[in-house]
């Protein structure tokens, strides 16, 4: 059994979508995968249970059952994990033991906050389960090479070598970085994966959590991809022409613009958002549903949630089975798969 830990530097670098695009290509070459993240660390409400939202979301990619997809420890801190984590060893090291599969992709604790701590929680649950170790890390401008070099080393001994996430996609960037991480250390690279905008939208199912919103309509269609929003104007009554400039849309209106509302709907967009309260006239909750378009009602006014909706980019989610299948395709272009006996 082979058993591969993704541990991940900074904030939000992608852990649960490589896990979930690796394991599909491990399935794809006959192998059989299971998923175990040992351990959350984190405060947020929706990941307050072990796993929170990512685990149903591995489950659903990778077709899992329960005991092959397991979450088993949450702690609300840093300084608690420290702590703590050697009296968990034992039992982690049980559940991993017990995975019945050629791959046991384990996912690392979540970086709570600026320190190379949880790396070490990583580097300990690692030794204890016999894993190879893959670091990935999400660009951002205060990154540099040296710094994901250093951050390797801690990890050195069980480590495969680095991902960059989210990164300029011109070859001289990633020459570059490549001959960086070589001369510090030799850290070896095995991918640098360009920026994709299409996987930093909102799929209609965390729309709908941003906004604090109820699918009212065809929730099946929910892990559709948005890519941009148009806006219901306060005075003019716009129609179809207004709606329809922007493609992969969501459009936000008022509950109370039945007008807007039948104007937006004959655009198709992948969503529509009445805020303020209420619930949509019939015809409106009957052409949406013969268009097959999921409606979402809001409390909270229309400025209250496009500032919810802003403030969510720097937190988006690969829980989206269509982000899923764009992430796998980026990998398959820019991961040394080589690494991993997959060619």
């Amino acid at each position: 059994m082979r058993s591969l830990f993704i541990a991940g530097l900074g904030k939000a670098p992608g852990k649960t979508a490589l896990c979930a695009a690796l394991g599909r290509t491990f399935q794809e070459a006959g192998k059989r995968v299971s998923y175990l993240k040992p351990l959350s660390v984190t405060t947020a409400p929706e990941q307050s249970a072990p796993g929170g939202l990512d685990a149903p979301f591995i489950r659903r990619a990778l077709g899992l059952d329960e005991a092959s997809c397991r979450c088993l420890i949450s702690l609300p801190s840093p300084e608690a994990a420290a702590f703590q984590l050697h009296d968990h060893l034992e039992a982690i090291a049980r559940a991993h033991q017990d995975q019945n599969a050629d791959v046991v992709l384990v996912e690392g604790p979540e970086d709570a906050e600026p320190s190379e701590r949880h790396l070490e929680l990583s580097r300990q649950i690692a030794e204890t389960l016999g894993s190879e170790i893959i670091l990935l890390a999400r660009y951002h401008t205060a990154l540099s090479a040296e710094r994901l070099a250093t951050a390797a080393r801690l990890l050195n001994g069980r480590l495969l070598g680095v991902v960059l996430n989210a990164a300029p996609a011109t070859k001289s960037f990633q020459d570059t970085w490549r001959s960086a991480l070589s001369a510090s250390g030799g850290t070896p690279c095995l991918g640098i994966l360009p920026l994709n905008r299409r996987l930093m939208g909102l799929s209609v199912a965390e729309l709908a959590r941003t906004v604090e919103g109820k699918i009212i309509t065809v929730p099946e269609a929910a892990d559709a991809v948005v890519e941009n929003f148009v806006v219901g104007s306060m005075s003019v009554d716009p129609g179809p022409d207004y709606f329809n400039r922007l493609p992969n849309k969501a459009v936000i209106t008022r509950m109370n613009r039945p007008d807007q509302q039948g104007a937006a709907l004959e655009t198709s967009p992948l969503a529509l958002v009445m805020t303020g309260g209420g619930s949509p006239l019939i015809y409106i909750d009957y052409r949406a549903r013969e268009k097959n378009i999921p409606t979402i009602a809001v409390q909270g006014d229309t400025l209250w949630a496009l500032e919810r909706i802003e403030e969510s980019f720097d937190r988006t989610r690969l829980h989206s089975l269509d982000k899923l299948a764009w992430f796998q395709e980026l990998l398959k272009q820019h991961f040394d798969f080589e690494v991993l006996g997959l060619t």
